[in-house]
């Protein structure tokens, strides 16, 4: 029973795959360090173009944010929406593989 109660309270969240699109303001500005820090933090991870990548997480678009705004300056901008189906895309065979496989 207590078993039970602690699964209803605390339940899983199923991983979903977002989509970050960053753009950094300064010219500058480098993105090393928050590419480092997508890629350490969410190991299923997936670069489509020079500043969006997917990721997979059962994190919540307000918990990935807390996790990368320390690389953002104020006039830098960012977001992070749900890749759901339907959707289209045109890129190449690997990526659309990658994405096939987490969507």
């Amino acid at each position: 029973m207590l078993i039970w109660r602690l699964w209803v309270r605390a339940p899983l969240r199923a991983p979903i795959l977002f989509l970050l699109c960053v753009s950094l303001k300064k010219p500058i500005q480098e993105y090393d360090d928050l590419i480092k820090t997508i890629k350490d933090t969410y190991p299923n991870h997936c670069k489509l173009l020079l500043s969006q990548w997917l990721v997979e997480t059962d994190e919540t678009p307000a918990e990935i944010y807390k996790n990368l705004k320390e690389f953002l300056d104020d006039n830098d901008e960012m977001i992070i929406n749900k890749l759901v189906k339907p959707y289209y895309r045109k890129l190449i065979k690997s990526k659309k593989d990658w994405i096939d496989e987490h969507i």
